[in-house]
């Protein structure tokens, strides 16, 4: 017997890193090498023991056949592997005729090497036994291999007895994930093979071999065949004659009848289970069989560390469904069998994918109606703004009318991704397809109409509240329905002004959606009830919903989704209120771009611009503010939102008294219907419904005060309270007050100030508004500070105003800072200015190509510089860089 070790073969790429993997897990006593056939374990191990034994290591190579499963001829093995470089001493012979016999042999043998060994079993799988691997898991744990390493190269992971060495770190395991090569490996790979003049497509090989070794080497071997081709790898795949012909005659031609039909009836799926292997192919016994497959070189690919899902490696699948199949076994037929299945256990996304995989889709619209159509969409189901609108467009127009609820969950999706005319569109037709007298349908119809009118920014009446109240009564509970009727009645109270409503709605939203499944549903509810609070200037307890909801996302849907940007935006907002200016503006520089082009709807939008702007005023950046509500603008208009336009235009006019421009912002107001008259409508002044922003009685009264007109300004104030016909929202009481105190001393009031100021510190938690009490400027703030000084001050007042004043003057004298950059913007800074690309900044920071592109649109925004070389410049005089 030769223990060399073997050539590895032509053509090889040398992996380094692997090898560096392959030497730190040799210092313990065993390493397992285990993947299905082609994955190039017997090529790697052979290099790495190369270029281990020319370091001048020890390695003995065993190459093990079926022969060994006998117990004698494996230690026998390994006795012989051991004798070569035993040293000087005395060896015995190899005649020893027990077990027991050659064991000690083996024993002697080892002590007498002269330094630390690596003994590799390469193909353990053909020799393993219950036997080999008590005997080996004997000699790894208190045997003579305790003082070097056995590597041991199989199919199939060995079931030596050697789990306390793993739990003392003694043991490591390199599987198939481990062994796949790289982008780069078959890069290098493929600068060693002729091809034709075109370069070759590395990523798309990576794609499709998924970096499995023999299916890169046939990636190879096509790739020169065809060397003078346009596409010297079009026709790669498993269908192609030499990959086809390769892989019958290594992987099915020794196959049973019965494993080859077993293979053939799981072809068509991207993945199957036991149970669904089982009921597919009529047989018991799959991990048993997958096993045997296995050791037999099919290369199963497994989609969990528990190995409960597994599928086929692409190519190995494009190979089986190039051949005949036995009757009944036909893939659309498969498909479908495994469509229904998956319905039976409650996964309709995969049951949708397999009928429309089958080209089935009025089979896959029928699934979707029966597990409720829209209400998919809360649910939670996975993959549902995927397989929804891909049903609907496979099946013929005409046979839409049958499935209403399906119909208006596409219009919920449109919705969500910002497509409100086509949104409008679908709710139409879903609205032609429900009879008259189908009372459920029509109060589902209802409820969707008023969720669509919430994104499409069209404000509810008081009818339409009570209809959906109205509707709930009649409603089954602990459905999806009665949940996401609880949630609009909870956004509609809060639109109302009705916050404790609202917040109790909310909660009972909340606990239905839970007891439906529904948690993608629940966690919505999270951006009304923190809104509530941050309203009644219960700052706390809207930053806890927020990070709830945020927490909720990242379970449910994982990080970056719309959902999270919409807490951390709503939490943006709380941020700047309580005078946290810096974090705030990171999360809105981050996040509200992305739902200008997302799901959201005015009020977060709303929140997101606003916060914006005081974060500009407070910073004294008159031309930043003015930028950003260019942008809202632009927004508004792609969106079509004409409440969203209306704000926008509100606050230009207020930007432009501000800024000591009466004369303009009259011109502008009376241009875009904000004249004097505006000021009067209670309709428009309405506090209860207008939460957020300037009305025109504001903003007059505020032209007239950069007029110099105070008394004219404080008489637009008055007529603003006297037309208010509900309870003020605390946290507009406390922005407007301070607002009045203004005007009070600009007519030497101050008593009237004092007093209103008293008043005002009594709100409840109104030490948390501290930019409400700097952003009205620095007359107020002198003001403010000489009251705290006043004896005539109460001590509860006090404390409070002294809560208040010591973060405001620290955010009053830094002001916002001089330009925002989240850590993400800052460190792709850095890697510029080493002068990456993007796109290996994109592989250094392990993000695409297109959020490398979205950071570096920001920097060079706020630097006000349109190219790399400007924005460093400019970042190395704000020392956001080193020079």
């Amino acid at each position: 017997m030769t223990t060399s070790i073997p050539n590895p073969g032509d053509r090889l790429v040398p992996r380094q890193a692997l090898w560096k993997r392959f030497d730190e897990a040799a210092a313990g006593r065993a390493v397992f090498v285990h993947a299905p056939a082609g994955y190039g374990k017997t090529s790697l191990c052979a290099q790495w023991a190369l270029q281990r034994s020319d370091s001048g290591g020890l390695v003995r190579w065993i190459q093990l056949e079926e022969d060994d499963r006998d117990l004698g001829a494996f230690i026998g093995k390994l006795a012989a592997a051991a004798c070569e470089d035993a040293g000087d001493g005395a060896v015995s012979p190899l005649d020893a005729s027990s077990i027991g016999d050659l064991t000690r042999l083996f024993a002697e043998r080892v002590r007498l090497l002269p330094r630390r060994t690596v003994f590799l079993l390469d193909d353990y799988h053909l020799a393993e036994s219950k036997d080999a691997n008590d005997l080996l898991g004997e000699l790894l744990r208190v045997g003579p291999l305790t003082g070097h390493c056995l590597v041991v190269s199989s199919r199939m992971r060995p079931s030596i007895p050697v789990g306390d060495l793993w739990l003392d770190g003694q043991l490591r395991s390199f599987n198939a994930r481990d062994l796949l090569m790289s982008e780069e490996e078959i890069a290098e790979l493929f600068s060693m093979i002729p091809h034709g003049p075109r370069p070759i497509d590395i990523a798309q090989i990576f794609r499709k071999t998924e970096g499995w070794a023999v299916a890169v080497r046939m990636a190879g071997r096509i790739a020169e065949q065809n060397a003078d081709g346009a596409d010297p790898l079009a026709d790669f795949g498993g269908k192609q004659e030499d990959v086809a012909h390769y892989l019958a005659e290594r992987l099915t031609a020794k196959l049973s009848p019965g494993d080859l039909d077993f293979l053939m009836r799981l072809a068509p799926l991207n993945r199957f289970d036991a149970e669904l292997a089982d009921h597919l192919t009529g047989t018991d016994g799959f991990t048993t069989r997958v096993t045997r497959l296995e050791c037999a070189g099919v290369p199963f690919v497994a989609l969990d560390h528990e190995r409960r899902w597994l599928r086929f490696h692409p190519v190995f699948q494009d190979f089986l469904l190039s051949q005949p199949c036995a009757e009944g076994a036909e893939p659309g037929a498969i498909l479908l069998t495994a469509a229904r299945w998956f319905e039976r256990k409650g996964n309709i996304e995969a049951a949708v994918s397999h009928a429309l995989a089958a080209e089935a889709p009025t089979v896959a619209v029928e699934m979707l109606e029966r597990a409720g159509g829209w209400r998919l969409v809360y649910s939670g189901a996975g993959g549902i703004r995927r397989v929804l609108p891909a049903a609907l467009a496979s099946l013929p127009e005409e046979e839409h009318g049958a499935f209403p609820r399906t119909l208006l969950g596409n219009a919920v999706l449109l919705a969500k991704n910002g497509d409100l005319a086509a949104c409008r569109r679908a709710f139409e037709n879903a609205g032609r397809t429900i009879p008259e007298k189908d009372a459920a349908l029509q109060r589902e119809f209802r409820l969707i109409g008023q969720l669509l009118a919430l994104y499409a920014d069209i404000e509810a009446s008081r009818a339409e509240f009570d209809q959906l109240a109205a509707d709930l009564d009649l409603l089954a509970r602990d459905n999806t329905q009665s949940a996401l009727t609880l949630n609009l009645l909870c956004f509609l109270c809060l639109q109302f002004g009705e916050f404790g409503r609202a917040l109790e709605h909310g909660a009972s939203a909340v606990a239905e959606f839970r007891r439906a499944g529904a948690f993608f549903g629940a966690a919505h509810l999270h951006t009304h009830m923190g809104q509530a609070h941050l309203f009644r200037i219960e700052i706390d307890a809207a930053r806890a919903a927020y990070a709830q909801m945020a927490e909720s996302a990242r379970q449910l849907l994982g990080d970056g989704s719309d959902l999270e940007a919409m807490a951390r935006v709503l939490d943006a907002e709380a941020l700047v209120e309580e005078g946290t200016f810096a974090e705030a503006a990171g999360s809105l520089s981050e996040f509200l771009p992305q739902l200008e082009e997302g799901d959201c709807w005015f009020d977060i939008l709303a929140a997101g611009y606003l916060a914006q702007l005081r974060i500009h005023l407070l910073g004294n950046r008159l031309s930043d503010a003015h930028r950003a509500l260019d942008h809202a603008a632009m927004v508004a208009q792609q969106r079509n939102y004409g409440r969203l336009a209306r704000l926008v235009e509100r606050e230009r006019v207020f930007l432009l008294a501000h800024s000591g421009m009466p004369r303009e912002a009259r011109a502008f107001a009376r241009a875009h219907g904000l004249d004097e008259v505006s000021a009067a409508d209670r309709t428009r002044n309405d506090l209860t419904r207008r939460l957020r922003g300037n009305v025109p009685a504001m903003l007059w009264a505020r032209i007239h005060h950069a007029e110099g007109d105070y008394r004219a300004a404080l008489h637009y104030l008055d007529r603003l309270a006297a037309n208010q016909t509900g309870a003020m929202p605390p946290l507009r009481h406390v922005r407007l007050s301070m607002l009045r105190i203004r005007f009070l001393l600009a007519v030497g009031r101050e008593g009237e100030a004092g007093a209103l100021l008293d008043e005002v510190l009594l709100t409840p938690f109104v030490e948390r508004t501290h930019t409400s009490f700097v952003e009205e400027g620095d007359g107020v703030a002198a003001f403010l500070e000489l009251r705290r000084a006043s004896p005539a001050l109460p001590p509860i007042q006090r404390e409070k105003l002294a809560a208040l004043l010591g973060p405001a003057q620290r955010q009053a004298a830094a002001g916002a800072p001089s330009q925002d950059f989240t850590e993400r913007e800052v460190s792709v800074l850095k890697l510029v200015a080493t002068g990456l690309s993007n796109k290996e900044i994109a592989r250094a920071l392990a993000i695409s190509d297109n959020t490398i592109k979205f950071h570096l649109k920001n920097v060079f925004r706020k630097l006000d510089r349109s190219n790399r070389i400007g924005a460093l410049a400019a970042a190395r005089e704000l020392g956001l860089i080193d020079g």
